[in-house]
């Protein structure tokens, strides 16, 4: 919910719905000598809203998680949102509590390692 509301969630929703319809663009069949090259710029063009879309939806990961002080959720779902930021941008929590440890998977509970400041 806190992603949502970065200025950069919102430009890359925006950007996801563009390549959509480029996409679908690029999936009409037309007649005519240039319809294969409409095809081709239209796919082109998706392909660069899509990746351009991707990286808006990353910084607004990396700056809500920069952000927050106490975060809560599923190990997968943090895991998932930490890797997607830039690499060079590591987040490290003073702390990771896991809650129902037991019913937890080992490599799940291990990935949250890396990201911890103090492992004494």
């Amino acid at each position: 919910a806190l992603q949502k509301k970065q200025p950069s969630a919102a430009l890359s929703k925006s950007l996801f719905q563009q390549a959509n319809e480029e996409l679908r663009v690029s999936e009409k069949w037309r007649r005519g000598d240039d319809g294969a090259a409409i095809r081709r710029e239209a796919r082109k063009e998706s392909r660069e809203l899509f990746r351009d879309a991707r990286r808006l939806q990353k910084e607004a990961v990396s700056t809500t998680l920069r952000k927050v002080r106490v975060l809560c959720g599923t190990l997968t779902g943090f895991m998932s949102a930490l890797q997607e930021s830039k690499d060079d941008d590591v987040i490290l929590f003073d702390a990771v509590i896991i809650d129902e440890a037991s019913q937890a998977l080992t490599a799940a509970v291990l990935q949250t390692l890396p990201y911890i400041k103090n492992q004494t």
